[in-house]
């Protein structure tokens, strides 16, 4: 913001400060209206839907326009957005690698019974409407969230930025992806029974 818009670095930090503010005070609230809601489709699908639907069109709007000055491309913000992303899937190896360890040492029994509920959650049966719809929005998340949306549409030069980019892309989500399978794996065979699979990555290294 500060290169391309030319604001101070005070003012963007008090419009970040705003939004977290702004963050705080709007999802209890909407969460509350979910909790609350009664519709023939559940408490979340029509939230999930209409967050799915709005915001593409709004990141379209807000952060469209190619540039607004002749600088040069954002070089600070390419490599924060790149070094975040490493960080991330390097949290996620280092999880994965602790989980194949607990695995390693733990009792044949335990990983069978990790494996068989592994195996029924993912029976057809348990594919439900709640997944089919997460799985949409998940999908839409790819090039709707703020930094993919930044990096596909405002900082791609040519139409081959994204053909290049399309095989990295590919494969850091397929890493991750055979790294969620251990850490799920050990989850089930060695957390106590009723523990969410959201806090899997945080409850295994305390284990």
């Amino acid at each position: 913001m500060t290169d391309s818009l030319a604001i101070s670095a005070g003012a963007a930090g008090l419009m970040f400060a705003l939004m977290k503010i702004y963050d705080g005070i709007t999802d209890p609230a909407v969460g509350a209206w979910s909790d609350r809601a009664q519709t023939r489709w559940g408490r979340r699908l029509p939230f999930l839907f209409a967050g799915g639907l709005a915001m593409p069109v709004g990141l379209a709007l807000l952060f469209g326009a190619r540039r607004f000055e002749l600088a040069g491309r954002s070089e600070g913000l390419l490599f924060a957005i790149g070094l975040d992303s490493a960080f991330k899937i390097v949290a996620l190896g280092v999880v994965a690698v602790l989980a194949l360890i607990l695995l390693a040492g733990a009792e044949p029994a335990r990983i069978a019974s990790g494996a068989a509920q592994m195996r029924a959650n993912f029976a057809p049966g348990n594919i439900s409407l709640d997944v089919m719809t997460v799985l949409l929005v998940s999908v839409f998340a790819i090039v709707a969230l703020p930094r993919q949306f930044y990096m596909s549409f405002v900082e791609a030069r040519a139409e081959d930025d994204m053909l290049r980019a399309r095989h990295g892309l590919a494969a850091y989500l397929a890493a991750m992806a055979l790294m969620i399978v251990p850490i799920a794996l050990a989850g089930h065979a060695l957390l106590p029974e009723g523990t969410s699979p959201d806090l899997y990555v945080l409850r295994l290294p305390d284990w």
